[in-house]
């Protein structure tokens, strides 16, 4: 007969691998495909006194997946930005937390710049991934950085500024309307009103063209995205006959290329996003995810469970992976090619991240991250 303590450590392994194996097993849809677990890390608690050092703006500690207690040598890494709930900050490809700093109302975080701040804060200091400061955000309102530029929504929410790399102001815009969607791309900028309308600018805040998407009863822009080469604009607009609509901008002037209405209309913002080649942008819908192709002017409709929240590329695999959320459990989406659904999981938590670096994907979720491997 087994004793009591030998059943009660049998039955602790066996839940534990059962919430590691709920959480990484994927279902691939096609055998090719792998996915292994590299690492896994664990954020840490700001009322933990060991680690006060990672929520100061200034600290230098350092947290391994291999080992918490050890000081490493991270300038040769690339940082990866993440952000969970109350927490944000930058871990190297190896699994070490670089830095950490814990807010308690707002947040923005790029590949270079972080910052936190309250609703009613002036002067905002940004920081660069090491901790120290970039500079003081000029404009009054809430930053929000982004690969392509940063940026200042004004008080009132109906404009934006763009900032330089000391947090001068470069340009603003200022429109009559509450700010609904926005995008910024290696080219341009643009951004999506309540009152239907989008307007795209030049890197110089010059404004290019503008439009106001027709064929719904209630204008709204709900989400937007302008490609890298900013000659392709992807919008989802409209209530009472919602439709998605994909704007070409050539030779000064812009026209409609392609539009779809949409069945199940949605009242909250939407997710859309081109591609990297810009070939296909990718927008959500109530009952999945819409591809479509920017060349051949159709559009793929995938059943998926949720809303889509995040899309993340592979280039090298020539494929990519979405995030979607449903009644507290997210989902992960596998897909090759332009539209062929190759795996998935699923896992519960309060909040959730992916982040794609070569032919890694990052997951993060609650307080912790982890690493997968995918191979073909």
């Amino acid at each position: 007969m087994k004793s009591p303590k030998k059943t009660l450590f049998i039955v602790i392994i066996c839940l534990i691998f059962t919430i590691i194996y709920t959480f990484f097993a994927a279902r691939p849809l096609n055998d090719k495909l792998k996915i292994s677990t590299v690492w896994t890390i664990t954020v840490p608690d700001p009322v933990d006194e060991q680690y006060a050092a990672f929520y100061s703006n200034t600290g230098s500690s350092t947290v391994s997946a291999a080992d918490s207690d050890s000081e490493a040598e991270n300038e040769s890494h690339k940082l990866i930005r993440f952000m969970l709930k109350d927490r944000l900050g930058y871990f190297t490809e190896d699994g070490t937390i670089q830095r950490v700093t814990y807010y308690t109302e707002n947040a923005t975080i790029s590949s270079e710049y972080s910052a936190t701040y309250t609703d009613n804060a002036d002067d905002i200091a940004f920081f660069k991934t090491d901790g120290s400061i970039a500079g003081v955000i000029e404009s009054p309102g809430f930053p929000f950085f982004t690969e392509d530029g940063n940026f200042v929504f004004l008080p009132g929410g109906t404009g934006f500024a763009a900032m330089d790399l000391l947090g001068r102001t470069d340009w603003i815009y200022q429109s009559n309307s509450p700010v609904t969607a926005f995008s910024a791309s290696k080219n341009g900028t643009a951004a999506g009103f309540a009152d239907g309308k989008i307007v795209c600018l030049d890197k110089s805040g010059k404004p290019l063209f503008e439009v106001s998407p027709e064929g719904s009863n209630y204008r709204v822009i709900l989400g937007a995205d302008l490609s890298d080469s900013g000659e392709l604009l992807g919008c989802v607009s409209g209530i009472d006959r919602q439709r998605f609509v994909l704007y070409r901008y050539a030779q000064n002037q812009v026209k409609v290329v392609f539009h779809e209405y949409l069945e199940n209309e949605m009242r909250e913002q939407t997710f859309v996003q081109f591609n990297k080649e810009g070939n296909r942008i990718f927008y959500g819908r109530s009952d999945g995810l819409a591809i479509v192709n920017c060349s051949s002017l159709t559009s793929k409709h995938v059943p998926l469970k949720g809303k889509v929240y995040s899309l993340k590329e592979f280039p090298d695999l020539d494929m990519y992976v979405v995030l979607t959320k449903t009644d507290g459990r997210y989902f992960v989406y596998f897909f090759e090619g332009e539209s062929t659904l190759t795996g998935s999981f699923s896992f519960e938590a309060d909040n959730a991240f992916i982040l794609t670096e070569d032919n890694d994907l990052y997951v993060g979720r609650n307080n912790q991250i982890s690493k997968l491997e995918l191979t073909k």
